[in-house]
């Protein structure tokens, strides 16, 4: 958590530094941005009562096409490393969930001003990966979870410089992480991330 917080001001120092620069506005239809960063992630929903925050990382490359001076359509491809810290009184249970997807993140655009962009759409995910720590060991979870998720992100961006972009994003799961019935435990991350755009 404290990499997090260290993470974060950083990247406002830079973005607070590079705000007292004039940077040109450039206009182009079509750009690509790998970009690399971390989560903070936990479960919500009935059965997630002793779900805490657990940081992973993300990963992945956004294509926006901006059709107007304000809108502009984006779609990504990214990796996500999520999950949660569970605190529970059982001994036997497990004391963290780790979940591996591949996500198609599909958003709207809006240009607020200069600088800043906030962003929503729908994000389908694959789950390529799931482990839970179960005392000192770690124990495969991938039958025990679903194959795929589908996630609303919402997020804001800022231009640290023509190429150089600041996003943190909210990625909110709408179906249950779990395959058994009547269980509704579902996926909540946030992510804060830097990327290049070309």
């Amino acid at each position: 958590m404290r990499r997090w917080i260290i993470c974060c001001i950083a990247i406002m120092a830079m973005a607070h530094a590079a705000g007292q620069e004039q940077v040109q506005e450039q206009v182009r239809k079509v750009t690509v941005m790998p970009r690399l960063g971390m989560t903070a992630s936990t479960m919500w929903g009935k059965q997630a009562t002793g779900s805490r925050l657990r940081v992973g990382a993300v990963a992945g490359v956004d294509v926006e096409y901006r059709f107007s001076p304000k809108w502009g359509v984006q779609l990504g491809v990214e990796g996500l490393l999520i999950g949660s810290n569970i605190h529970s009184d059982v001994p036997t249970s497990a004391s963290t969930l780790l979940i591996g997807y591949v996500g198609v993140p599909v958003m709207a655009d809006f240009h607020v001003a200069k600088r800043w962009t906030i962003k929503a759409g729908v994000e389908p995910a694959y789950r390529v990966a799931a482990g839970a720590k179960n005392g000192n060991r770690y124990v495969k979870f991938t039958k025990y979870t679903r194959k795929c998720d589908v996630m609303i992100p919402v997020a804001a961006s800022f231009d640290i410089t023509r190429h150089w972009v600041a996003e943190a994003r909210a990625n909110l799961g709408v179906r249950s992480v779990m395959e058994a019935s009547g269980v509704n435990v579902r996926n909540l991350a946030f992510t804060l991330s830097m990327g290049y755009r070309f």
